[in-house]
């Protein structure tokens, strides 16, 4: 008989927060035009995992800023 794992609850303040500062950068890219890069960085750390949350965060922070110039 297979031993059932324990399941480790989180709460929604746990999920949410590393969420926070990514999706309010990617909303103020959006804001400023910017959103199919904004998406396309987001997408690479949330959904495929190819680059860290803090690189997500310096990317999306370079656009805004580019953006800003324009």
């Amino acid at each position: 008989m297979a031993r059932k794992m324990p399941v480790e609850r989180l709460t929604i303040d746990e999920i949410r927060r590393p969420l926070d500062e990514p999706l309010r950068l990617a909303a103020r890219a959006y804001k400023l035009g910017v959103f199919d890069e904004a998406f396309e960085v987001f997408a690479d750390w949330f959904v495929e995992g190819k680059i860290t949350r803090e690189e997500a965060i310096k990317r999306l922070r370079t656009l805004i800023e580019k953006a800003g110039e324009k």
